[in-house]
């Protein structure tokens, strides 16, 4: 009885396409079929499938997402800003650590570009002749966060690489985080609730801008990074099944847009922004402390 119900289980979620965002696929469906054992008593006696599984994904998502928050946790560990005197800045780090530790990735992004951009609004204030006037250009939006920084790079009070990391944050907070990227069109034409059925000039446009997206996530990567993002195999599908999994390289490499072969967008968007996510906010909070030195020297040269 019980195989009776893993074979419905397979047979039901691929039917869905079903796909997790957190998880590789197939590694997700192992942990299922664990449960699935373990919870077979319970799930024989409901008279709704469909709230067995459910009550299954979510025991499994909860689990695996406590152990997410703990690994984010211990990997920011060290990384903190010191005391800032603007609550602004303050309140958008404390965001954007939170939002990093509960995998909201591109609010993380957000907030850390915030958060920096608050910061170097209070030291371009703060070492201005006339404060007042610089406040009020920032408030009126006459200098946005890039005038403000070439304003404070002109200055030399901060180091080349803080000018670049702060470019970065504002670049990948813009074309990444701010800005949708792509619009899953993986439509089945089995499927009565979707409104727009596959046709291959879907599947083809579907496949181009996935590419683009897939590189403009890596171009914001380090090169170590990128390429060991590259070189990762995750799950992809073909007319509706999951298949063995294959390079991200490999598939980038494709000129066949007709390919029937789709990586699940999901799963690889979400490692790579993780991974933009915890840049973003380390670098921030480099930016931030370094900042907050200068404005400490320039408090204690006034002594």
């Amino acid at each position: 009885m019980v195989l009776q119900e893993t074979s419905i289980i397979f047979s039901f979620s691929h039917n869905m396409n079903f796909r997790s965002n957190f998880f590789h696929v197939d590694n997700f469906y192992q942990k299922l079929i664990a449960d699935l054992f373990e919870l077979s008593n319970y799930g024989l006696q409901m008279t709704s499938f469909n709230e067995f599984f459910k009550k299954l994904v979510l025991k499994r998502t909860k689990a695996e997402s406590e152990e997410n928050k703990k690994a984010r946790i211990e990997r920011i560990a060290s990384f903190q800003i010191n005391d800032f005197s603007t609550f602004r800045v303050l309140d958008y780090y404390e965001e954007a650590k939170s939002n990093y530790i509960n995998g909201c990735f591109r609010s993380c992004i957000i907030c850390s570009a915030i958060a920096v951009d608050q910061a170097l609004k209070y030291l371009l204030i703060s070492i201005s002749d006339d404060w007042e006037e610089t406040y009020w250009e920032i408030e009126t939006k006459k200098i946005i966060f890039a005038k403000i920084i070439e304003r404070i790079q002109k200055t030399k009070l901060v180091s080349n690489q803080v000018i670049s990391d702060t470019h970065w944050l504002r670049q990948v907070r813009n074309e990444i985080a701010a800005h949708p990227m792509y619009i899953g069109c993986d439509f089945d034409i089995k499927e009565p609730n979707y409104i727009v059925p596959r046709t291959p000039d879907i599947a083809i446009w579907s496949n181009k801008v996935m590419l683009r997206d897939f590189k403009k996530l890596l171009a914001f990567l380090e090169p170590e990074k990128r390429k060991k993002f590259e070189e990762e195999k995750f799950s992809a599908r073909r007319n509706g099944k999951i298949l063995k999994e294959i390079s991200l390289k490999d598939y980038l490499k494709t000129q066949d847009f007709n390919s029937p072969t789709f990586l699940l967008w999901g799963t690889v968007q979400e490692a790579i922004l993780e991974e933009l996510a915890y840049d973003a906010y380390v670098k921030a909070v480099k930016i931030i402390n370094d900042i907050l030195s200068v404005l400490e020297n320039k408090s204690n040269s006034k002594l």
